[in-house]
């Protein structure tokens, strides 16, 4: 089991790789664009395009885009970074998602603290060798906040990645998008 949110993802589209790029480019703005930059809201993802690579996430500048999925966190929307390639009549976009690279140490010692504690409490249970109520209250405070870092980070990771297959596969009119990593499959109109 793989502990770090991570997913591998294939687009197939009819369209042509040069196509493929010319679309890429038109939706990314660059990140270094700053306060004063041409960014509007039609620029849907935020990085770089160079050649046949691709390293992109979500635009989610506050003033560019007035949706809800603005208001969301941003600390898991995903890092996109793939490849273009020619594919028989089409060209194939693969590649992989993942979180921020700071986003997943602080996860994990946030969680790593939450263990110890409930870790200590629940030998201190043992040592004492007999069981009050208010323990076993005070236990669940250090077990709740395991589940729920850990259930928000993987849960808003996969709404995530489903937000960016979709709107990749829709920018360069996939006939199929497909995160390699489940077994379901996603066939876009």
């Amino acid at each position: 089991m793989r502990l770090r949110p991570f997913r591998r993802f294939t687009i197939e589209t009819p369209l042509a790789p040069e196509e493929v790029r010319a679309r890429l480019r038109d939706a990314v703005v660059s990140p270094w664009s700053g306060l004063f930059s041409s960014a509007k809201p039609e620029h849907l993802l935020v990085g770089r395009v160079e050649g046949n690579s691709f390293h992109v996430k979500r635009n989610v500048h506050p003033r560019l885009r007035y949706d809800s999925w603005s208001q969301r966190p941003r600390s898991f929307l995903p890092h996109v970074r793939g490849m273009i390639e020619p594919s028989g009549s089409g060209t194939r976009l693969s590649g992989t998602m993942q979180l921020h690279v700071l986003v997943v140490p602080f996860a994990g010692v946030y969680l790593a603290g939450a263990v110890i504690v409930f870790l200590l409490l629940a030998a201190r249970i043992v040592a004492d060798r007999r069981l009050e109520p208010f323990m076993l209250v005070i236990l669940l405070v250090p077990l709740s906040v395991i589940v729920g870092v850990s259930a928000s980070t993987f849960g808003g990771f996969s709404r995530e990645t489903g937000w960016a297959l979709h709107e990749l596969g829709r920018l360069v009119d996939a006939s199929s998008a497909e995160l390699v990593r489940t077994s379901r499959s996603n066939t876009l109109p």
